[in-house]
């Protein structure tokens, strides 16, 4: 390199963008793993939001079918015609109105 060599006016030019060069290349490198922690960090906390509400939505539909079945256990009517159907087709004739309420038991 004869044109760093030409002058102490040069070379510390050169040593000085080398070194200004490196820094900006390191700092550059760190706020790029800066920014990726960050997008990282926001898409775990959407994760666990999108976990709990999801979770939660499903604890209240199982709820309301855990209700549902409670309360047509406490019927006598429907619990009555659900066994009515049954013992149909467990027992005897199997005279049924329709094929949805063979399927049914």
């Amino acid at each position: 390199m004869g044109f760093v060599r030409q002058s102490f006016r040069r070379q510390m030019f050169v040593a000085f963008l080398a070194a200004i060069l490196c820094l900006v290349i390191f700092g550059g490198i760190l706020t790029v793993q800066g920014f990726q922690a960050r997008v990282k960090a926001d898409y775990e906390k959407r994760d666990k939001e999108q976990e709990a509400l999801v979770t939660e939505r499903i604890n209240t539909m199982l709820t309301g079918a855990e209700q549902t079945l409670d309360g047509i256990a406490s019927n006598d009517v429907l619990r009555k015609a659900f066994f009515k159907v049954c013992s149909y087709r467990k027992d005897g004739p199997h005279r049924m109105e329709s094929s949805a309420r063979q399927r049914s038991c």
